[in-house]
């Protein structure tokens, strides 16, 4: 190859043209002279009147130099004749993003300086970098001239690409070590140095070095012009304006990958290339019909992402920079209360689109590299089209990498490729993340850290005033309806417990019987669809519901755990919101162990029998008691042994060994003991709270708090430490 001569300075660009573009410009030029010398200067001899108005220097074909040629006007831009077959996309792409990244001469003059580091972020460099390097290379050299054309020459320009920083592949400590010792080396040298990467994670060791750090859009209207008016034929001969009309929108063009724009260039006709851009670009993705108004029963939850909604719209009315907004979010709770609903809503009501994943979304793509691929193409696609939301469902199948189990070393890749996507993506503006889990206790500690997830937000079951507002939408999208009032409060009485998915269902089921005997739906419809769950003694049940509940709440009182937010009882089942624990003591786990075993401990106390509710299925009492007695003794460092980590998960599954069992058990009953006398000491305020809840089926709040102070169990100080999450 020969070097460029070129010098045209972005200096002599017109005043409307930005620095950067003027700068783009010259490397366009420069790069493809060096690239396509060859070409250049076999069809120059042959026909030199094509390039009669772009040669200042006969002499210069003579010579066989044809390719340095300069401009004959400042304003004039370089051309190729011709489609070149080369792919060089990638290459431009990635100057035309050094240039955007750059934007100013003094930024430029930062870069260029001797001994410093650049970290540039090319969001493209995912796909094959092809001869990026090279032509970033050929820039700063370039722009180094115009910078200090005397001593340009003396500062040598060093480009580094790095793939693997943030992909959690085995190969990363010996790649790392072997990156950080050639920008070390090349920084004591005084040589300019730019890192480029895909994303803005590095490594400490890394990030030390680094002076600044620039982030380069994808590809853009203005960029895409810019290179079809300087390789391919057809274009070079359209306006501006006339380009820009032909080919999609900004954010339609960022869900182009630079091999789809590669293929599609090979395309002489140019509505033929513009049509394909179109399909490629893919249909305006829309937002979701629905709307946080429509979110029934999820109150405290609607009120948090309403604050989002109005930061995200500070945010857009550019009176607040994305750093100072929260706008990540992971809802957790029982299942069938409209997690997934709320993401929905959410995009919505900001009327920005909604890409939505999960983790058996990915995993039925195939292996852990196909999986990985699917995970990244739906981030890159709500990255592209931001403002979005990106939401992502059963995040608790990402579980923790620490656990021992058949697949560990599967999980540890997916799971460190879904942090590398939460780090890149928690740095993109307009990116909205939120997740959902069931429980969020077994989701990996550092995937729903704060600066990936800032905010956990409990989706529990509705209220009664979110039961009756269900069951009127529901009910309502029937004509002609027989339902008063007094029948949907009827109802919601009964729902109290159930989940916004059941409370649906018994709609629908009323619904359905009117619709079968080809009437309105009535009254009589809904009271019996409500009864269809239980079937029985409904006083003796629902009173051994209250007996339950209040025992939860007598013992957790009594032991000085932080107050409960609220409790419900219905013929559906009850129970006690609580707040989520971040960390426990010996202390406080010995309590909620107590506490998780009090409602049955209050039916053998005040009942004389015992149910299967606290042992009914994986997320009973029971099963939750047993566990964290066995996390206690293997994984928290709680028991009087030598502490030695053991998964308890593992454990739980295959069952517990024989030589913990007698520690498991020991704290069981001691838990249990602690409870009976709990039960038994405030034995009145127990049998109080049950006749409340009886009549009120539902407190919360301070409501709550309220009645636990008139039955003698308020203000009290807390007897153990225990650290909650903030929702």
């Amino acid at each position: 190859m020969v070097p460029s001569t070129i010098n045209t300075s972005p200096r002599a660009q017109r005043p409307h043209t930005a620095f950067w573009l003027g700068a783009l410009r010259a490397g366009f030029r420069a790069y493809l002279e060096e690239v396509f010398f060859e070409e250049l200067s076999g069809p120059v001899r042959k026909r030199e009147h094509i390039w009669d108005n772009e040669l200042s220097d006969d002499n210069a074909v003579k010579q066989g130099n044809a390719c340095i040629a300069t401009v004959s006007t400042p304003e004039q831009m370089f051309r190729l004749p011709w489609m070149p077959k080369k792919p060089v996309v990638v290459e431009l792409a990635a100057m035309a993003g050094l240039a955007q990244a750059v934007g100013t001469r003094e930024r430029l003059a930062r870069v260029l300086e001797p001994g410093h580091l650049t970290h540039l972020i090319l969001p493209f460099l995912e796909e094959d970098p092809g001869e990026a390097r090279g032509a970033l290379e050929m820039a700063l050299q370039l722009w180094g001239r115009w910078q200090s054309p005397r001593k340009g020459a003396d500062t040598a320009r060093q480009v580094l690409f790095c793939n693997e920083v943030a992909d959690g592949s085995s190969r990363l400590p010996h790649n790392l070590k072997s990156l950080v010792g050639r920008v070390e080396r090349y920084l004591r040298a005084g040589d300019t140095v730019l890192l480029v990467t895909p994303g803005p994670t590095l490594p400490p060791a890394l990030q030390r070095l680094v002076g600044q750090t620039l982030h380069a859009p994808r590809l853009s209207q203005t960029v895409l012009v810019e290179i079809l008016r300087t390789i391919h034929s057809a274009a070079a001969a359209m306006t501006e304006h006339d380009l820009h009309s032909s080919i999609p929108p900004d954010q339609s063009l960022r869900q182009i990958t630079l091999t789809q724009l590669q293929a599609a260039l090979r395309l002489p006709n140019l509505d033929q290339l513009a049509s394909r851009l179109r399909v490629l670009a893919g249909p305006p993705q829309k937002s979701s019909n629905v709307t946080l108004d429509a979110v029934r029963g999820q109150s405290d939850a609607v009120a948090h992402l309403r604050r989002m909604l109005a930061d995200l719209d500070a945010w857009r009315d550019g009176t607040l920079t994305w750093s100072e907004a929260s706008m990540s979010a992971v809802f957790y709770g029982p299942p069938g209360n409209g997690k997934t609903m709320l993401a929905s809503a959410f995009a919505g009501s900001a009327e920005i689109p909604l890409f939505a994943t999960s983790y058996s979304a990915c995993q039925k793509a195939g292996h852990q590299g196909d999986m990985l691929r699917t995970l990244h193409e739906v981030f890159r696609q709500a990255e592209a089209a931001a403002p979005s939301v990106l939401f992502i469902d059963e995040i608790d199948g990402f579980s923790e990498r620490a656990r021992d189990s058949q697949h560990e070393q599967y999980l540890r890749g997916v799971v460190n490729g879904l942090l590398t996507e939460l780090s890149h993506a928690a740095s993109v503006p307009g990116l909205v993340l939120l997740a959902a889990t069931n429980d969020l206790a077994v989701v990996d500690p550092a995937v729903i850290r704060p600066g990936r997830f800032d905010t956990k937000i409990p989706i529990q079951n509705p209220d009664r005033t979110g039961i009756r507002e269900i069951l009127a939408d529901n009910i309502r999208l029937s004509q002609p309806v027989a339902i008063s009032d007094a029948d949907l409060d009827m109802a919601a009485r009964e729902l109290i417990g159930a989940s916004g998915a059941e409370v649906a269902a018994r709609a629908r089921e009323a619904l359905g019987r009117a619709r079968h005997a080809r009437r309105a739906v009535n009254g009589e419809d809904l009271r019996a669809a409500c009864e269809v769950a239980f079937s029985g003694d409904r006083a003796a049940h629902l009173r051994r519901i209250a007996v339950h509940e209040a025992g939860h709440l007598v013992v957790r009182a009594s032991l000085g755990l932080p107050p409960p937010i609220s409790v419900q009882i219905g013929l559906a089942g009850g129970s006690v919101t609580c707040p989520a624990v971040a960390m426990h003591t010996e202390a406080s786990a010995t309590d909620a162990l107590a506490e998780l075993l009090a409602g049955r401990v209050a039916e053998r106390v005040l009942l004389g029998d015992l149910s299967s509710g606290a042992g009914h299925g994986p997320d009973s009492d029971i099963a939750k008691a047993t566990l964290q007695a066995l996390r206690m003794e293997a994984e928290w460092g709680f028991s009087d042994s030598v502490p030695i980590w053991q998964p308890s998960a593992t454990l739980f599954s295959l069952g517990i060994p024989s030589s913990m069992k007698p520690a498991v058990e020991r704290r069981l009953r001691d838990a249990e003991n602690t409870a009976t006398e709990a039960i038994t000491a405030h034995r009145e305020a127990t049998l109080a709270l049950t006749e409340i809840l009886l009549e009120r089926r539902e407190l919360a709040g301070d409501d709550l708090r309220r009645i636990l102070e008139e039955v003698g169990l308020g203000d009290r100080e807390a007897t153990t430490s225990v650290t909650c999450l903030a929702s």
